[in-house]
C-alpha cells in the first residue's frame, strides 16, 4: 500500500529540511524534493530544471551568441521571453544589448536591452519592437553589479508587461500583434546589422514562449525554477554550452565565457 506523500505550500516550505524530504505543493501543485542542497521538482505540465550551474559572462566588447532564424523563433502576437542577468557594469554611455531578433534597424522583430546611463529613464530594460511597435520600458533601474535578477517580458494581445523577481514591474498597450521576423538571434548584443550595442555581464537561462503566461506562472519561474511547458519555443540554458535545451536551436558562441556558477 502507498504512502500519501505530505502536503506543503510554495509559502510554507520546511525552513530546515534534511536530503530526501518529499512534498506535494497544493498551491503550484509541484512535487518536490530537497536533495541536501536544494529543492528540486516535477510538474505534469512544465519543465523543472536543476539548480543553474553556469551563466554566460560578456565582455562588453565583442562577445556574443548567435542563434539561426527558425519557425520556432518568429513567433507572432503573443510571446513571452524571460532570462536572468547580473551586470558588469553599473552603467554605460551607449545602449547594452541582451536579446535581439533583428537584422537592421529597419527589420526588427524585437530587441531587449539596457538603455544607457545617459537616456531617460536611464539603466531600464527596454523592449523595442518593429513593424509598427513601440518601445516598452520597465520601471525599475538596474545598476547593482551584485544583484542576481529574473526579468520577464509578457505580450498578451495588444498588452505588455515587464516583471521583475517575479512580480510585475511595468505594463501598457501598443504591442504590434501582426509583427513577425526572420532574422537570427543574438544573445549579449543588438544585432543592427551586425551584432553591435555589446552587453557587458552575465546572462542565464533564456526561455521564449510563443504565448503569454500568467503572472502566477512567471512567479513560479522565480520562486520555484519551473518553466510551462505548453508553447515553449526555445531555452538556453547557457550550462557550458550555447544548445537549446526545449528544441533545436542551437547557438554559435564568439567569445562568451561559461562561468561556473549560474545565476539562481
Amino acid at each position: 500500500m502507498p504512502t500519501t506523500i505530505p502536503t506543503t505550500t510554495s509559502s510554507t516550505r520546511p525552513g530546515s529540511p534534511s536530503a530526501g524530504d518529499a512534498y506535494f505543493e497544493t498551491d503550484t501543485k509541484n512535487y518536490i524534493i530537497y536533495d541536501g542542497a536544494g529543492w528540486r521538482g516535477y510538474e505534469s505540465d512544465a519543465a523543472a530544471f536543476q539548480t543553474s550551474t553556469y551563466s554566460a559572462s560578456f565582455d562588453g566588447i565583442d562577445d556574443r551568441i548567435l542563434i539561426p532564424d527558425s519557425s520556432d523563433l518568429n513567433t507572432s502576437g503573443d510571446i513571452t521571453i524571460s532570462f536572468w542577468f547580473q551586470r558588469g557594469r553599473a552603467g554605460h554611455n551607449d545602449f547594452e544589448g541582451l536579446i535581439s531578433k533583428a537584422s537592421s534597424g529597419i527589420s526588427v522583430h524585437y530587441s531587449i536591452g539596457f538603455l544607457p546611463s545617459t537616456a531617460t529613464p536611464a539603466n531600464t530594460i527596454r523592449m523595442w519592437q518593429g513593424g509598427g511597435g513601440a518601445n516598452f520600458t520597465t520601471s525599475t533601474t538596474f545598476t547593482s553589479t551584485t544583484d542576481k535578477v529574473h526579468a520577464c517580458f509578457v505580450a498578451n494581445g495588444g498588452n505588455w508587461y515587464w516583471y521583475v523577481n517575479g512580480s510585475q514591474d511595468s505594463t501598457g498597450t501598443g504591442w504590434n500583434t501582426t509583427d513577425t521576423g526572420t532574422d537570427d538571434l543574438t544573445l549579449g548584443a543588438l544585432a543592427d546589422p551586425t551584432p553591435r550595442k555589446f552587453y557587458k555581464g552575465n546572462l542565464d537561462e533564456v526561455f521564449i514562449w510563443s504565448r503569454a503566461l500568467s503572472s502566477t506562472e512567471v512567479s513560479n519561474i522565480y520562486n520555484n525554477k519551473t518553466y510551462p511547458s505548453t508553447s515553449l519555443a526555445a531555452g538556453w540554458r547557457l550550462e557550458n554550452d550555447a544548445t537549446d535545451s526545449i528544441n533545436s536551436n542551437d547557438g554559435t558562441n564568439y567569445g562568451a565565457t561559461l562561468n561556473s556558477g549560474g545565476l539562481y
